[in-house]
């Protein structure tokens, strides 16, 4: 009966018992228990030499025989498309103490700063220097249009001749331009309304690249390097 009141009792006696054997075993082979982990450690740390990174959602999450690998195996014989496409996103904030980034010169500088990106910006990639625009971004249309509801934003809200135009206007979070409608947090966060153009303030501009892949190498490494010294460099901003 006493065994069946403490059965955690009776465990913990057995767990005791195996360790306190598995010690004296130990003790008696100091040796064999020094060295041998430490030789297992070498022979297996070799198996990083055949170590590779698999960031390719597909490979990741889809079943190995899925319908979604045999469709894009036959998209890749037409396209020539090799991996997945990258997003990239960079958030911009100030570094002044004005933290209001809806101003005229600094809407200017981040329009200069995508124009920049997607026309002259040049990526390192495997020893070779490439244009981003011409040789990366013109693969997909997509990404030739990145930031396009942004810099069509910044150059209308300062523009007095189109914001008299009927067929524009801007009521936030929407922004109505011809015959489009916008959907501006997409793009501006922290934004205070009000004022006499009915926008006061925005505290963060988020632009976003879809960046299709290069001779088989995704962009997103060498774009982050390329831009980060053009946003040091262009204006006082700071982006993450």
């Amino acid at each position: 009966m006493g065994i069946l009141r403490n059965p955690i009792g009776l465990f913990q006696d057995f767990l005791a018992n195996c360790f306190y054997h598995y010690g004296l075993i130990i003790c008696r082979r100091p040796r064999l228990f020094t060295l041998g982990p430490l030789i297992l450690t070498i022979l297996f740390s070799f198996g990083i030499l055949n170590m590779r990174i698999e960031d390719d959602l597909r490979f990741l999450y889809s079943p190995e025989h899925s319908l979604s690998r045999v469709e894009y195996q036959v998209h890749k014989q037409f396209s020539g498309d090799s991996k997945n496409n990258s997003f990239v996103s960079i958030t911009i904030q100030t570094n002044s103490e004005d933290k209001n980034l809806l101003k005229k010169d600094i809407a200017q500088k981040l329009i200069q700063l995508n124009k920049y990106v997607l026309e002259k910006m040049e990526m390192q990639v495997d020893g070779k220097t490439i244009n981003f625009g011409k040789e990366v971004c013109s693969r997909m249309k997509q990404c030739e249009l990145s930031n396009t509801i942004a810099t069509i934003f910044l150059d209308t809200f300062w523009s007095e001749k189109l914001r008299k135009d009927p067929r524009i206007r801007i009521e936030y979070p929407t922004m109505k331009f011809f015959d489009n409608k916008f959907f501006l947090p997409t793009h501006f966060y922290g934004v205070k309304t009000g004022g006499p153009l009915g926008i006061q303030y925005i505290d963060m501009v988020h632009f976003i690249y879809q960046i299709p892949a290069y001779n088989e190498v995704g962009g997103r490494v060498f774009f982050f390097k390329s831009l980060e010294t053009e946003l040091l460099i262009s204006c006082p901003l700071a982006a993450h």
